[in-house]
C-alpha cells in the first residue's frame, strides 16, 4: 500500500516516462512525415543495386588515378551500400581526374612547410539504369601535415612523401565522391 509521501515520486516517474515516450514518438513522426529516406535508397532509384566503376588512368600521373579508384570503390561499398559489378551492372560510373594540386598552408618557426591542402577535381560520367547519361564535375579537398622538424638541427623534412601524397589525393577524391553521392540522391529524389 502506498503512503501519502510516495505518491509524488510515483507521479513524477510516471510523468517522466510519459514525456520520454512522447518525445520518441514525436521524433519518429517528424522523420516519417518529412519523407526522410537514406541516401542509399534514393540512389537505388537511379543507379540500381549493382554498379560498375571505371577510372580513366591519367598518363601524366597514374598514381592519382589509383587513389581515385580506391576512394570510389570504398564509397560505393560503404556509403551507397551497392555491389561493385564487373558483369551485368545496373549502372556505370566512369571517373577521371581533371586536375589535382597542393598548396602549403602551415609553416614552422624556421619557415619550413608543415601542412598542405590537396585539391582534386573529378569528372564523373554516370550511366543510369534507365539508360540515360549525365556528366557531373565535383571537387574535394583535404588538409594534412607532413614530416616533423628536428629540433637539434636546422634540418626539416617538409617535402611530400609518395604515401602522404597518395593518402591526400585519396581523401580529397573521397570528398569529391561524397559530393557526387549528394547530387545522385537529389536526382533519385526527383525521379
Amino acid at each position: 500500500m502506498k503512503t501519502a509521501k510516495s505518491y509524488p515520486r510515483y507521479i513524477a516517474s510516471y510523468i517522466a516516462r510519459y514525456i520520454a515516450v512522447s518525445l520518441v514518438l514525436l521524433t519518429s513522426l517528424c522523420l516519417v512525415a518529412c519523407g526522410y529516406q537514406p541516401t542509399a535508397r534514393l540512389t537505388e532509384r537511379s543507379l540500381g543495386k549493382r554498379v560498375a566503376v571505371e577510372v580513366l588512368v591519367s598518363k601524366t600521373d597514374p598514381q592519382n588515378s589509383v587513389a581515385l579508384k580506391e576512394a570510389i570503390l570504398q564509397g560505393v561499398k560503404t556509403k551507397l551500400h551497392k555491389k561493385v559489378a564487373t558483369t551485368k551492372p545496373d549502372s556505370h560510373i566512369i571517373a577521371r581526374i581533371k586536375s589535382s594540386s597542393f598548396s602549403a598552408t602551415l609553416y614552422d618557426t624556421r619557415g619550413y612547410i608543415t601542412g598542405y591542402k590537396a585539391f582534386v577535381t573529378v569528372e564523373y560520367e554516370v550511366k543510369f539504369k534507365n539508360g540515360s547519361k549525365s556528366t557531373i564535375v565535383t571537387s574535394g579537398e583535404t588538409d594534412f601535415s607532413v614530416g616533423a622538424t628536428r629540433r637539434s638541427t636546422s634540418y626539416s623534412d617538409s617535402s611530400l612523401s609518395d604515401t602522404e601524397r597518395f593518402e591526400a589525393i585519396k581523401n580529397a577524391a573521397s570528398e569529391s565522391f561524397d559530393d557526387l553521392i549528394s547530387r545522385l540522391a537529389v536526382l533519385g529524389f526527383q525521379r
